[in-house]
């Protein structure tokens, strides 16, 4: 019985720890988001006023990821896409701020 209210205790502070780092990611993600002037093209709260730009909001974060590392990479090579590789805010994002911006991204509804 004891094992069994230990993984319980642990799993609970598993999740609770997961969910404060979810929550810091999204706040770190969000004030990323208007720093790297994302909004400029993708709109507030990634609703893109221009019907060129996409919006971002509310997408898949493994999606979102996959996209700005294409971008900067050059391996996506569609629409937009070589404004995108040449704005230097671009370029210059960490993989943790990439990650933190597509977590604000997908939290939204």
């Amino acid at each position: 019985m004891k094992k069994v209210a230990r993984l319980l205790l642990a799993s609970a502070l598993v999740v609770s720890f997961s969910a404060t780092a979810m929550a810091g990611a999204k706040e770190r993600g969000k004030k990323l988001y208007i720093q790297k002037t994302c909004h400029t093209c993708h709109g507030p709260k990634g609703k893109a006023a221009i019907p060129t730009y996409p919006s971002l909001g509310g997408q898949n974060k493994q999606y979102l990821i996959n996209q700005i590392k294409d971008i900067k990479s050059g391996k996506r090579k569609n629409g937009m896409t070589m404004l995108m590789k040449a704005n230097p805010f671009v370029q210059k994002l960490t993989k943790k701020e990439i990650k933190d911006i597509s977590t604000y991204l997908s939290k939204i509804k």
